[in-house]
């Protein structure tokens, strides 16, 4: 493509000033974003999409941009917060009124127009505007997907362009289900029981609530991994959640169980099994039919009367 010469020289000036603002929103939102989780990226515009848009008569207010990346509807306020708090936020869209139909299905990303905070000594990057697009993942997927044929092409489809509308409909679908999962699945139509999981949730209750808060043993932040981990240790022995809570009791009144402070909520409950109850400990691993294993560390104390020296069901650190 051909560029004149007066379009390369205003380029190369904007792209030399806009290094140093790149870097500056750089420190003041890649370090935040990381601490969140969330995805943070950043780019300068290239001379042909410089050109192309000097060309449309545009205001030229993203010449560096940035994105943010969240994992759903619900955190995209709290993106636009720490936004707000670190920049010049002059103006944003999409606006509370819009023209869209509600047919329609178009790119409609948070983008905010900001500049640098100025400071005791303010210079000229401070006064410079760029744009801050705050996406969720699903949102990022569907924009990088259909990007190249319906955005910046080299053909025009009214059928690509109309496949990537229905894609995005399909996806602020999903966008709207996922925050509002918790009261979806209040609906009739999906609220439905499962002994499995409801005999799982009763255990990650007790582990949570009554090991974990009350009697104050240190538990992991995945939960739902600790809980899964117990239950196939009662699989493996054949036993229930009343059991459990017995032998928990019962090594804590004797000074260990939920007292003892070496162990992790896992190895203590394991400990306390096989201390109360070797029989059904003895039996697990007699029981040949189930694939379940046990994983038992070497802080672990192993009583005299179970022998794993012939066991395939143990795993040993």
């Amino acid at each position: 493509m051909k560029i004149e010469r007066s379009i390369r020289d205003s380029f190369v000036t904007l792209e030399d000033v806009y290094k140093y603002v790149a870097k500056d929103v750089n420190v003041l939102l890649k370090d935040a974003c990381d601490l969140k989780g969330w995805i943070f990226t950043e780019r300068l515009k290239m001379l042909q999409s410089y050109a192309l848009k000097l060309a449309t008569g545009r205001e030229i207010d993203d010449f560096f941009g940035c994105s943010i990346i969240v994992p759903t509807l619900s955190e995209v306020p709290a993106a636009e917060a720490l936004v707000n708090s670190c920049l010049n936020v002059v103006d944003r869209r999409p606006k509370d009124i819009i023209s869209q139909r509600p047919s329609e299905f178009q790119f409609d990303s948070v983008r905010l127009y900001c500049t640098l905070k100025g400071g005791v000594n303010p210079t000229e990057k401070h006064g410079l505007k760029f744009e801050v697009q705050i996406k969720t993942l699903l949102e990022q997927a569907w924009s990088k997907a259909t990007h190249d044929f319906s955005y910046k092409a080299s053909d025009i489809s009214w059928a690509k362009e109309r496949v990537a509308a229905q894609l995005k409909a399909m996806l602020d679908n999903v966008e709207l289900s996922i925050s509002q999962i918790d009261h979806l699945s209040l609906a009739p139509s999906v609220n439905k029981k499962n002994h499995d999981y409801e005999s799982r949730r009763a255990l990650l209750v007790y582990l949570r609530d009554e090991l974990g808060r009350d009697a104050g043993v240190i538990m992991p932040v995945d939960m739902r991994r600790l809980t899964d981990i117990v239950h196939g240790l009662l699989k493996f022995m054949g036993a229930k959640l009343e059991e459990l809570r017995a032998w928990v009791t019962a090594e804590t009144a004797e000074g260990r169980g939920a007292r003892v402070t070496d162990l992790s909520a896992y190895s203590m409950i394991l400990q306390s099994a096989m201390n109360q109850d070797p029989a059904k400990f003895k039996l697990g691993l007699k029981d040949k039919r189930s694939k379940q294993k046990v994983f038992i560390t070497n802080e672990v104390i192993v009583p005299p009367s179970i022998d794993l020296s012939t066991s395939t069901r143990v795993t040993r650190l």
